[in-house]
Parts: structure tokens; sequence; C-alpha cells
């Protein structure tokens, strides 16, 4: 993310690899295995007061797993650069 958009995380971020269960707890919902595919977040970055933490399902496929690392660090970094009172204003809280 440096090198190709020269995107700079400043803040330590830690990364925890988790089960699915968790993961889905973590996002605020209940894993219920079913046949067939079923959509679901692998990753997550969560924000408690100034520190990160990056949560990864553990096992999931190695380009998945990459991807949505690439995306939760986006997360942190837009955490860290985005003006969050102008966004709340113009957005709302949710």
């Amino acid at each position: 993310m440096e090198t190709l958009y020269g995107i700079h995380i400043k803040v330590p971020v830690l990364v925890k690899m988790i089960t699915a269960e968790e993961m889905a707890r973590r996002c605020g919902k209940v894993l219920a295995p079913s046949p067939g595919f079923d959509e679901r977040a692998i990753g997550v970055a969560i924000r408690k007061g100034s520190r990160f933490t990056l949560y990864i399902e553990n096992g999931a496929p190695r380009m998945s797993a990459a991807s949505t690392i690439v995306h939760e660090l986006t997360h942190i970094w837009q955490y860290q650069n985005w003006d969050e009172r102008q966004i709340r204003r113009h957005y709302g809280a949710r």
C-alpha cells in the first residue's frame, strides 16, 4: 500500500487470527453454516480509542485474506485521515 498508493499507516496495528465463530461474533452476527456458498466477512478492523486491531479468519484462502487485509488497512487509514465530524454531519452516525 505504501509503495503503490503512498498510503502510510501511522499507528501500530495488532493483527489477530481468529475462528469463523469469533469473526461472526466480532461482526455482531452468529455463524450458521449451510450447504453451498455463504457470504460472510473474513476480516474486520476494530478501533478502540487510539488502538487498532485487525482480525482475520484463520484458514481463509490466501488471496481472500490478502485482499481483506488491504481492505481493512484502508479503513484504518481512513480513521486516521478523514474528518470524522464532517462525515457524521453529512452522512449521519451510522
